[in-house]
């Protein structure tokens, strides 16, 4: 309903009709439309992070990034709907900001660690790993943003590919051709 209606046109009446349940059973759940929304966007938090945690366990960074950049953006993909409004509300919503930025850390968070491991394994350049990760999470939350709010007629495959690639060649050393 947020999707069709946008967050601030849907109604509880509109949810509830959509769902087709009562009004009292609505309540017995959710206080409100926030309510559910924040639901919502914490479900979609934890597929998140369950794709993130999955894509970090091969030993070839660049399996890692292809993972971690596809992972995000299919999920990303697969709840568009939730996606565009969670952009739309964090503006003026204090707590589906936090909730945003939750999701930023997180993936922040992880790239470092990322960025880290391969940086001490003489893999990756010495970065500063708290800008690059900043960096390159933001790159991964603008194209979700264009996925999700402007239609660009761009292939989610070439954006995956693309992505790794622009993340690979910023981060990672080329082996030296003897």
């Amino acid at each position: 309903m947020f999707a069709k209606k946008s967050f601030l046109e849907a109604t509880v009446e509109d949810i509830i009709q959509q769902a087709q349940v009562s009004r009292g059973t609505f309540y017995i759940y959710f206080h409100n439309k926030m309510d559910i929304f924040l639901n919502l966007v914490r479900e979609f938090l934890e597929e998140m992070t369950i794709e993130m945690e999955a894509s970090w366990h091969s030993p070839d960074p660049a399996v890692t990034v292809e993972a971690t950049v596809s992972g995000f953006l299919r999920a990303v993909s697969r709840r568009r709907d939730i996606i565009k409004v969670l952009f739309e509300v964090s503006h003026y919503n204090t707590d589906i900001a936090k909730e945003r930025a939750n999701l930023r850390e997180r993936l922040r968070a992880k790239i470092r660690s990322h960025l880290l491991v391969a940086r001490t394994a003489g893999l990756a350049q010495d970065l500063d790993l708290d800008i690059a990760a900043s960096a390159l999470g933001g790159m991964l939350e603008h194209q979700a943003y264009l996925i999700c709010s402007v239609d660009t007629g761009q292939n989610l495959e070439d954006v995956m590919v693309t992505v790794a690639t622009l993340w690979r060649h910023a981060v990672f050393l080329r082996p030296k051709l003897p």
